[in-house]
């Protein structure tokens, strides 16, 4: 009964249960005293040479900053993504490069679950349930579908290739060529039936 209740789930529901909280980063302050001036130009230079230095040294830790957040982000994107690859492994057999297409493709399509993903530490439980619910979609959608039409073609062509090999004087091909549609299709069907 658990699972009746969770296909019907929807992503946009499962989205709409979290909105993105945003954090600002902590502010430390440090200040140095000015060493005593003789005039108001040396002053300047100081504070000159101060801010220059400041902001060299704001860039350089910027910077830093910038390209650790940046990899730490990929890591953890790819760790995330890996991990949800294997839980809709369990369900589906699919090689994990179509698994991991999937989830490409249901990323860049569908904003519910693009909301649902990138806020997965916030709200795991419905990440997970939203994995569930690709993983069914992805299952259904990789099933093979038998198609009698197919089977049935396949028989009759290898039928035809069989006839040809037999050394007829007329191939099969310029034979068909030379037909009508109506003719066409009565010699298909005998083809077809054997």
């Amino acid at each position: 009964m658990t699972d009746q209740v969770e296909e019907q789930v929807t992503l946009e529901q499962l989205a709409s249960q979290f909105t993105p909280v945003q954090s600002q980063p902590e502010q430390r302050v440090t200040s140095q005293e000015p060493p005593k001036f003789d005039s108001s130009d040396e002053a300047i230079e100081w504070l000159a040479k101060q801010h220059s230095q400041t902001s060299a040294k704001l860039n350089e830790v910027s910077s830093k900053l910038s390209d650790k957040e940046q990899r730490e982000f990929v890591d953890s994107q790819m760790r995330d993504l890996d991990d949800a690859i294997k839980t809709i492994g369990k369900d589906v057999e699919l090689d994990p490069m179509f698994i991991e297409g999937a989830l490409h493709t249901k990323y860049n399509r569908d904003p519910n679950f693009q909301k649902i993903f990138d806020n997965r530490a916030q709200n795991p439980e419905a990440y997970k349930r939203a994995l569930s619910v690709i993983a069914s979609e992805v299952k259904s959608r990789s099933v093979l579908k038998h198609d009698p039409t197919i089977a049935e073609n396949s028989r009759a062509l290898e039928q035809l290739q069989r006839s040809a090999r037999t050394g007829t004087s007329t191939s099969p091909d310029e034979a068909a060529q030379n037909m009508s549609a109506s003719e066409f299709d009565r010699y298909w069907e005998s083809l077809k039936s054997g």
